[in-house]
């Protein structure tokens, strides 16, 4: 499920999850959360199906993988190269960028 949230294969993630309510606490060995794979790999689907899910709001706010990283750090780290070719030109990748992260922002208390 883990690979499938950073593929950005939505249908099996929402299957999955329907099926097994529990696979959306997976972590990698890393301890990041599906949630935060999703935004780390710029998957806006993914991101806005575990978004609706009732209860995983709360718990969002403070999870942290090994390194102390949230999903606001997962935003505002770079992308994967792939990402960015279908946006021609740095301005608009930098454009793409800002508003991603503040998508994430917008939904993502940093911890304290």
């Amino acid at each position: 499920i883990l690979d499938a949230a950073v593929a950005g294969n939505v249908e099996f993630v929402a299957k999955t999850i329907r099926t097994y309510p529990c696979s959306i606490w997976r972590k990698n060995a890393n301890g990041t959360h599906m949630f935060s794979l999703a935004v780390l790999n710029r998957q806006v689907e993914v991101f806005n199906l575990i978004h609706e899910i009732r209860g995983w709001k709360t718990i969002r706010l403070v999870q942290v993988d090994k390194n102390g990283n949230n999903s606001l750090h997962m935003a505002a780290m770079p992308p994967p190269a792939e990402s960015l070719s279908d946006v021609p030109g740095a301005a608009l990748q930098m454009q793409r960028e800002l508003l991603w992260f503040k998508e994430v922002e917008n939904l993502v208390t940093p911890q304290a």
